[in-house]
């Protein structure tokens, strides 16, 4: 999910193959896919671009939507036109998708045990030792956390380990404002709130 300061909450529906968006107004609206699973890298309307799996998104220093399609490992972009363009994403498996606050996209490829920073294309590589990654998500304690299996956080290159005791099966994380972070746990169906 991403948020952006007109207050509209994204969320990708990777069941649904799109982008749903919650408005000020509290109305939900697709802002990009039309349900299909036919790829294209042209730029067209973001409605009536076909997804595959909307694995993550986040909206970037420029106010851009940026979407990871993991099936297809792209990068789709949709400016403030509503036209969406397409590039690569890095690595051979992307799963998640993260944007620093200085506007480095980061994308963690689990399959690879990597993870990678820049902009689409000037990639460069963070991390090559992440040997259970599952997610990644920004934090200010370094500027990155990726999230394993079982249940542990990473904090930048170098930085040992968290173990979350109780944890199983972390499926997305955040850092909180305070100190700490939130944790969803999806074999515990909870959300987990760990202490820095």
């Amino acid at each position: 999910m991403a948020g952006d300061e007109a207050g509209n909450l994204f969320v990708p529906e990777r069941s649904g193959r799109r982008v749903v968006c919650r408005d000020p107004e509290g109305r939900w609206l697709t802002v990009m896919g039309s349900g299909e699973a036919t790829p294209g890298t042209e730029a067209v309307r973001s409605t009536d671009l076909s997804l595959a799996d909307p694995a993550g998104l986040v909206v970037d220093a420029q106010g851009d939507l940026v979407v990871l399609d993991a099936d297809w490992r792209l990068l789709l972009i949709r400016g403030a036109d509503g036209l969406t363009s397409a590039v690569q994403a890095p690595g051979i498996g992307p799963s998640a998708l993260a944007s620093a606050p200085d506007g480095t996209l980061l994308v963690l490829d689990p399959a690879e045990g990597r993870h990678y920073g820049g902009r689409p294309g000037s990639w460069h590589l963070v991390s090559d030792a992440l040997t259970r990654a599952y997610g990644l998500f920004v934090d200010a304690r370094p500027p990155w956390s990726v999230l394993e299996t079982p249940a542990r956080i990473v904090q930048g290159p170098g930085h040992a380990g968290i173990d979350i005791r109780g944890g199983t099966r972390p499926t997305a994380a955040t850092a909180l404002a305070g100190g700490g972070w939130a944790m969803a746990d999806g074999g515990l169906g909870a959300v987990l709130i760990l202490a820095p």
